[in-house]
């Protein structure tokens, strides 16, 4: 219970920080229009997917590691 505060302040400054920045973005998308929000857009798609990129990427690099230890197991090199 002592994170507690901690937490819950943690996460409504990052609510605040996120609701306004995206408030901010979808305005400036409204406002000028056409190429503005096209940009908007293509950040927005960007940061949406840049999770499921990093996952992907360290899921291959997981099995890549998986092989080199498998090897070296097979060659008795230790690395870590």
């Amino acid at each position: 219970l002592a994170g507690l505060g901690i937490s819950l302040g943690s996460a409504a400054a990052v609510t605040l920080i996120a609701t306004t920045i995206g408030l901010a973005m979808g305005l400036l998308g409204g406002f000028f229009g056409r190429t503005v929000d096209r940009i908007v857009t293509i950040i927005i798609d960007v940061t949406w997917a840049y999770p499921t990129l990093l996952l992907a990427v360290v899921k291959r690099l997981n099995r890549w590691l998986e092989g080199a230890r498998m090897a070296c197991r097979a060659h008795r090199i230790s690395i870590g």
